[in-house]
């Protein structure tokens, strides 16, 4: 359980598409968001992958730091 005021959640995406280097290839891209949020602040972590439609990692693992605050244009 997080503590009071924090909120923790992952998720995970993914989208088909067509090599660059061999458009004859569709590959599946899987990014994984995993974040937790503190009142206006987030942080987190994401990590990519591509794999095969049978499900076959064909590119490795690309991770990528998360952080940011919450935009409110009615605040000054």
């Amino acid at each position: 359980m997080p503590p009071r005021g924090e909120i923790r959640a992952d998720r995970r995406r993914s989208r088909a598409a067509r090599s660059r280097d061999d458009p004859s290839r569709i590959r599946k891209g899987v990014v994984q968001f995993e974040l937790t949020v503190r009142e206006t602040e987030f942080t987190g972590t994401a990590n990519d992958t591509f794999q095969a439609l049978d499900g076959t990692v064909t590119d490795g693992l690309l991770p990528a730091r998360l952080t940011g605050r919450r935009f409110d244009p009615f605040s000054h």
